[in-house]
């Protein structure tokens, strides 16, 4: 069917929730124009006009439209021949989309009844709807549903729900009560025994698992007007978009058998699970490196101490692709013990949501903090051949000799002394592979009463040798 079609002869409007008899498509205007003066390609005019928010479908119709928030979608709305609406087109995979619409109660009513005059369209019923006093209709086809039309009994506005691609016909229920729940339209209709007006008490972090996740009853508490309502008799609970890590939501229903009416919501966060097999790399006197797992829909990672101030000492941002991740605590005091932690994380609406403690690692820095030299600078290749490569780097005028090492590795490749007059040190690495690429660091180091105090690694050059 041509989705810009109009339905001629009854009403030029575009009928989100009307089913054409012999397809599933619906007879909507599928581009919309921000003039009424735009026609489709039956010649027909589009009233039709886009909208770039909900402020300016709500100038056109009076009423506004709340939907469950999207990543992608477009708002169109029409005040036209008596017929009041608002359309959110949301797209889905494989050139689907869903839509939602909002009618007031009059355009409705008109498009209801062009609705079960066609034949497609029957009753459905369930305890929630009966409940809410919400009459509901659905064009299911082979036991796929495309289409769910409702309204309060004594709302103002009537809704649908159109999917190109067919849901289960439970599922497109569940979507219609959530839409209700978004709109508010049962609240305070009920009087004081609605759901909207109880408090939900900060659900806890949840771990990422990749599956649907179950709260624990521990983890929800429900209050109404101070007293603590009880799971499984008063409410019970269902989540969205726990399947990934990020911000869920928590959906406070109330059981069949419960006084209660209403929806209400909670935001949760769903965190990266733990890192792992967090180890000791290298420490000088003023810091510490660690390396640790990654783990997966982390963003970032951060460092705290594992004491009873959990400051935090250095974050990281997440490398794409990479089994393990390194990281150097700074700033820290000589010869004192560090008891550390670290807690992948990501960011959302303005905050830092944290996964769960790694396991603790503790580690002690240098004794002497007078006895680092500065780090090496101006690390530079100078040529490599197919089994050496030579390097240049600027000298540290307290070092008493330096070490060329593997980055990853740590597989110490040279030794190089420190010669007096020079600002610049060359040496030759040797016994590499032809063709191989190598990552070095080179790092200062200073003799004290026999013993070697290491100063910080210098930046990273990446080599390769000739074939």
């Amino acid at each position: 069917m041509n989705n810009n079609r109009l339905f001629k002869g009854i009403i030029c409007a575009s009928l989100t929730a009307l089913m054409a008899v012999s397809t599933c498509a619906p007879v909507y205007a599928a581009k919309t124009e921000t003039t009424a003066a735009a026609t489709d390609n039956d010649g027909m005019p589009n009233p039709f006009q886009e909208c770039a928010n909900m402020e300016e479908a709500h100038e056109i119709t009076g009423f506004g439209f709340s939907v469950p928030p999207f990543g992608n979608y477009t708002i169109s709305a029409l005040n036209y021949e008596g017929i009041k609406e608002i359309v959110v087109r949301v797209p889905n995979s494989d050139n689907q989309e869903t839509v939602y619409t909002n009618y007031d109660k009059a355009s409705y009513e008109k498009i209801l009844d062009m609705a079960l005059k066609s034949g497609d369209y029957k009753a459905v019923s369930t305890a929630h709807l009966k409940k809410l006093g919400i009459t509901a209709y659905v064009n299911t086809k082979n036991d796929i549903c495309y289409d769910i039309m409702w309204s309060r009994k004594d709302g103002n506005y009537g809704y649908s729900i159109y999917s190109s691609n067919g849901n289960e016909e439970n599922s497109m229920i569940w979507q219609a009560l959530k839409i209700t729940a978004y709109n508010n339209v049962i609240n305070g209709y009920y009087g004081d025994k609605s759901l909207f007006k109880a408090k939900i008490e900060p659900i806890p972090a949840q771990v990422w698992t990749g599956n649907d996740l179950f709260l624990k009853e521990s983890d929800v508490t429900v209050t109404y007007q101070g007293e603590n309502l009880e799971s499984g008799m008063d409410y019970y609970v269902r989540t969205f978009d726990d399947t990934r890590i990020g911000l869920a939501k928590a959906m406070i229903v109330p059981t069949e058998k419960s006084d209660f009416v209403g929806f209400n919501f909670k935001t949760f966060a769903v965190v990266p699970q733990a890192v792992t097999n967090v180890r000791y790399t290298d420490h000088t006197s003023t810091s510490v490196t660690i390396r640790f797992n990654t783990t997966e829909g982390a963003e970032r990672y951060a460092v705290f101490t594992a004491d009873s101030v959990g400051a935090q000492v250095a974050d990281v941002g997440a490398k794409r692709g990479t089994a393990t991740q390194s990281i150097t605590i700074r700033n820290l005091e000589p010869d004192k013990t560090y008891k550390l932690i670290v807690k992948p994380y990501f960011e959302e609406d303005g905050q830092a949501w944290y996964g769960p403690d790694s396991e603790v690692i503790t580690t002690k820095t240098d004794t002497e903090a007078l006895a680092i030299p500065a780090p090496v600078y101006n690390l530079t290749l100078i040529n490599a051949a197919k089994t050496s490569a030579q390097i240049s780097f600027s000298k540290s005028e307290e070092a008493d000799g330096y070490t060329v090492f593997g980055f990853k590795s740590g597989k110490k490749y040279a030794d190089v002394s420190t010669q007096k007059g020079a600002s610049t040190l060359k040496k030759t690495i040797n016994g590499l592979q032809p063709g191989k690429t190598y990552r070095f660091t080179v790092r200062p180091y200073k003799k004290i009463d026999g013993k070697i105090y290491s100063g910080d690694t210098s930046k990273t050059i990446v080599i390769k040798t000739a074939k």
